[in-house]
């Protein structure tokens, strides 16, 4: 009970904070400009191809590791900014609970602040119906991604950024704990082009882009 009441007072901060939405409209659009921006190049799959809608969500993806970063960041670390830490746990409410629903509501809100990204591509698909290389619209091509690469990529990067928040007690390890995950990314991605097997290419890609190439 008292994890659901966290969690639901979690929820509701950060839904009522200006910055969540901020957050949103930024990855609409990244995910809007960086679809335009993309979806001229190459004549042998159509713009709006299932395979080019995945890549168009996992590359704004990344981007949004910021937004988790500051998300799970301030879910780690209020309490403490605000110097509210020594009295939470005067209180009957365990770590488990404090912690787990504070981890699960940041992770709920950034699903939905996620949202924005396939609607970032939804609209671009709309603003490029003039292109030639434009296929029918299937809704199913753009949810997809979301539940496929984006939700599991949040729940591991959340998971990381929340323990490095708890652990150091400041904001900023949090951020560059981001941007390390961003730089080791881009690296891994380099090797796995070197790699000749195309299953042992995915699994050393932990947020999946290998597997669309």
């Amino acid at each position: 009970m008292k994890l659901r009441e966290i969690f639901r007072y979690e929820v509701g901060y950060r839904l009522h904070s200006p910055s969540t939405w901020v957050y949103a409209g930024f990855l609409v659009l990244v995910a809007f400009w960086m679809f335009l921006a993309t979806a001229d190049e190459g004549a042998s799959a159509l713009a709006n191809a299932p395979e080019r809608l995945a890549g168009g969500s996992v590359l704004p993806g990344m981007f949004g590791m910021l937004v988790t970063a500051a998300l799970f960041g301030d879910a780690a670390v209020r309490d403490i900014r605000f110097g509210m830490d020594p009295l939470v746990y005067t209180v009957p409410l365990g770590k488990a609970e404090h912690l787990g629903g504070r981890f699960l509501g940041a992770l709920a809100v950034n699903a939905i602040v996620l949202l924005a990204i396939p609607l970032g591509v939804f609209v671009a698909t709309w603003f490029g119906r003039s292109f030639e290389a434009m296929g029918p619209f299937r809704l199913a091509a753009h949810v997809q991604p979301f539940f496929v690469f984006l939700l599991p990529n949040l729940v591991v990067v959340g998971a990381i950024l929340f323990a490095i928040g708890m652990l150091a007690r400041r904001v900023l390890p949090v951020y560059l704990g981001a941007i390390g995950i961003f730089i080791g990314y881009i690296v891994a991605l380099n090797y796995a082009g070197g790699i000749e097997s195309p299953m042992l290419a995915s699994l050393v890609d932990p947020l999946g882009l290998v597997s669309l190439q």
